[in-house]
């Protein structure tokens, strides 16, 4: 892989000293790779390896577009702290931010250790590494947390939480809401502790209706508070 793909220029007309220094410090300075914008061209989830390709052209002595190379073996991570973390899996024609460490990271890369470089190489290509996701556009599937609030939106997909510990909410007003129907199972039992509870719509009891449920040996008794309104 090239040290840079960035521009290629030739010698200024400036013939003085301070012409030539200038050249040669922009010779130099053209080959430090520090952050690009890059396109994934492909995804290697169980390694947690890309590879990507610059979103920005290179430039030649006649300022013309320098199809950039692929960047390979460049890896990424989640956002994490110590076991826990946040994670997405990147996919192909996702932009990214790739920034290239100071000095080489092969070792490193496979051992996730403190290494010691073999190469004296500094800011090159072969030592990207992905920093963050990049678009100007929303994503349909988020967590999104302002000032306003926290909202969690799974779009037409699944949203799963499992814990082997309890989860607790606290809250003023909490509410409930399906299209279609919701579900409780508990392998204990189910607690409904409040002043009032209120049901609004067919009650069943292991499918039959609450109005008609009846238990086998039990005795209608009489009613000494007043008429039942089924």
């Amino acid at each position: 892989m090239s040290d840079t793909f960035n521009a290629t220029r030739e010698l200024s007309t400036d013939t003085t000293i301070t012409g030539a220094l200038n050249f040669f410090t922009n010779k130099k300075i053209q080959k430090i790779n520090t952050l690009v914008l890059a396109e994934i061209l492909t995804v290697d989830t169980a390694n947690k390896r890309l590879i990507v390709k610059s979103l920005i052209n290179g430039v030649d002595s006649k300022n013309l577009p320098i199809d950039p190379p692929s960047i390979y073996d460049v890896p990424y991570c989640a956002i994490r702290g110590g076991t826990a973390g946040i994670i997405t899996n990147y996919v192909v024609g996702d932009t990214v931010v790739v920034g290239f460490c100071q000095r080489q990271i092969d070792i490193t890369k496979r051992t996730g250790k403190r290494s010691t470089p073999n190469l004296t190489r500094f800011h090159a290509l072969n030592d990207a590494i992905v920093i963050s996701h990049w678009s100007n556009t929303e994503p349909s599937i988020f967590v999104k947390i302002t000032e306003n609030g926290i909202e969690i939106n799974g779009g037409s997909m699944q949203v799963a939480i499992e814990t082997s510990g309890d989860i607790t909410i606290n809250s003023d007003n909490l509410n409930i809401q399906a299209s279609d129907s919701i579900s409780i199972n508990a392998t204990d039992k189910i607690s409904l502790i409040a002043p009032q509870i209120e049901i609004n719509g067919e009650l069943k009891i292991n499918g039959v209706p609450f109005l008609l449920h009846t238990h086998s040996g039990v005795t209608s008794g009489t009613n000494t508070s007043g008429p039942v309104t089924p």
